[in-house]
Order: structure tokens, then C-alpha cells, then sequence
């Protein structure tokens, strides 16, 4: 069941049945881009790729657009460790968070916001996805089986983005890289 949770939480809005159209919540590490663009953000590119919702974000901000082509397919790997998926998602959040903020130019008062509004995120990401498992067909199916681990692991990401907003990313990206290019040492 983690497996399922790992898909709807990360990729659950791209999952078929979809249709193409222009889209800005996209599944993140499996988006083709155009060098021509990359190269303009050359300077904080690594920044912005460790999580490609900024990236996507920056993208939107400098009037380019982002597509979902529904004709795609994408092989992957889920993690089906709870232990990995928790540390994955804690850090995820935790690099989204920093770096959202980052490039937004938030101020402490704009961070101290999300921080105090950061129990709410877990619920609105459950409606997000609960949307996705009725899209899907799965919602009898699966949320029964994988409510418990998806409640805890979106209670990890939301922690992760509080002390993203409070400290800044640390070593989030390093600590997450190890499982997101190592998938099979996770399942």
C-alpha cells in the first residue's frame, strides 16, 4: 500500500485517465524541457530542478507554459518503504518550502504565515488527492487500505515545509537525492 501512496502523493494528478492541456501541476522528474529555456536560468537552475514545482512556478512567472500530454508514458518506480517515503516526503516538503519562499522573495511575515496555516496543507493536499483516486476509479478501492500511511506521510511533508520556511532548505536535497535516483534500494 506505501506504493500507492508514494504514486498518488507525488504523480496522482498526471495518472490516466487525464487529458492534454496546458497545466502547471505537473509530475515532477518526469517533465521534458527545452534547453533554450533552461539555459535562462542558468544561474539557479540546480536550485530550481531540485524541486520542479518552483521550477514550474518560475516557468509560469516568465510566461512560458507548461503542457500535459496525455499520450505520454512513464516507467517508474514507487517507494514501498514507510520509512523511505516519510524521509523522502519530509524532505520534499522541506525543499519545496525553502525554495518557494527563495524565490518568491517572501518576507518572515509571509513565512510566518504558512508556518502558522501548515496544519491545514495536509488536509488540502487529502482533498487534491482524493480527487485523483475518484478521477482514477481507485477511491473504493484504495483509500480504505492506504489512508493511514497517507495521512502520516502528508503529516511529514507538512513538517518538512514548516522548517523549510523556518530554516531554509539544509540538506534536504542531499538527504532526498539518495531515494529519488536510488528508487530500487527503497522498495
Amino acid at each position: 500500500m506505501v506504493s500507492w501512496v508514494s504514486c498518488y502523493m507525488d504523480f496522482g494528478r498526471c495518472l490516466q485517465p487525464v487529458k492534454s492541456e496546458e497545466k502547471y501541476t505537473l509530475a515532477t522528474h518526469h517533465i521534458a524541457y527545452k534547453k533554450e529555456v533552461l539555459f535562462k536560468f542558468k544561474d539557479n537552475l540546480g536550485e530550481l530542478l531540485g524541486n520542479e514545482t518552483v521550477m514550474i512556478n518560475e516557468l509560469k512567472k516568465n510566461s512560458y507554459k507548461a503542457y500535459l500530454e496525455s499520450g505520454t508514458r512513464s516507467y517508474h518506480i514507487n517507494i514501498s518503504k514507510m520509512s523511505s517515503l516519510l524521509a523522502s516526503e519530509f524532505y520534499g516538503g522541506r525543499q519545496f518550502a525553502a525554495n518557494k519562499s527563495k524565490f518568491n522573495n517572501w518576507s518572515i511575515v509571509r513565512r510566518s504565515v504558512n508556518i502558522v496555516g501548515s496544519p491545514l496543507r495536509p488536509v488540502s493536499k487529502l482533498y487534491r488527492i482524493t480527487k485523483d483516486l475518484f478521477r482514477t476509479n481507485k477511491m473504493k478501492q484504495l483509500m480504505p487500505r492506504i489512508l493511514p500511511g497517507l495521512a502520516l506521510a502528508l503529516i511529514f511533508y507538512s513538517a518538512g515545509e514548516v522548517l523549510g520556511y523556518m530554516f531554509g532548505a539544509g540538506k534536504a536535497s542531499a538527504n532526498r537525492v539518495g531515494v529519488e535516483l536510488n528508487r530500487s534500494e527503497h522498495i
